[in-house]
């Protein structure tokens, strides 16, 4: 089994530069939640990110009135009640520049930047079935072999281009139905 390359860039090398028990891809909502949950099992993980810092969806789309579109107790993590009771939202859907200040607070709580390698993109991954063990490769030449891989790239994080005929001409009006509960 393997993931499709990202690039058509031949690996730079094949013998592993780092071993361990599992490599996170995203360092979003569920990366971090991943990241801390296979530290606490007492595991020798990583999480890779190609953004500069945590966020995921929330560090990439900066955009005038991203919000959440839940209310945000919904997102909370609810392993740690220190966690969740030491943070208070301004709002019941609180915006992008928030939601960021918050997984920074998470990283910062749980010491996950120790263990992220920001500005990383995974190339590929190989699975080998006879040692029961992952071959994944970074774009900075890193070949890490691991037992698992938790993908947690998220869905909102790329761009969604030429999807249907016409969408990248498409010059009229945008609209989004919005349903808000009153309060």
């Amino acid at each position: 089994m393997s993931l499709t390359p990202l690039a058509d860039t031949p690996p730079t090398s094949t013998t592993p530069s780092l071993t361990l028990d599992a490599v996170v891809i995203g360092a979003g909502v569920a990366g971090l939640y991943q990241l801390h949950m296979l530290r606490e099992q007492g595991l020798k993980v990583r999480a890779y990110d190609n953004a500069a810092d945590v966020g995921g969806t929330w560090y990439w789309n900066r955009y005038p009135g991203a919000k959440f579109d839940s209310e945000a107790y919904i997102y909370q993590y609810l392993f740690s009640e220190s966690l969740y009771k030491d943070w208070s939202w301004s709002e019941r859907f609180p915006g992008q520049p928030e939601i960021e200040r918050w997984m920074q607070y998470v990283a910062d709580r749980l010491d996950l930047k120790r263990d992220i390698q920001f500005s990383t993109t995974i190339r590929s991954a190989h699975y080998d079935e006879g040692r029961g063990r992952w071959t994944v490769r970074t774009d900075r030449g890193e070949v890490i072999d691991t037992q698992f891989l938790v993908t947690c790239c998220g869905m909102l994080s790329a761009p969604m281009e030429n999807l249907f005929p016409g969408q990248a001409s498409f010059e009229g009006p945008f609209s989004m139905m919005w349903l808000v509960m009153p309060p």
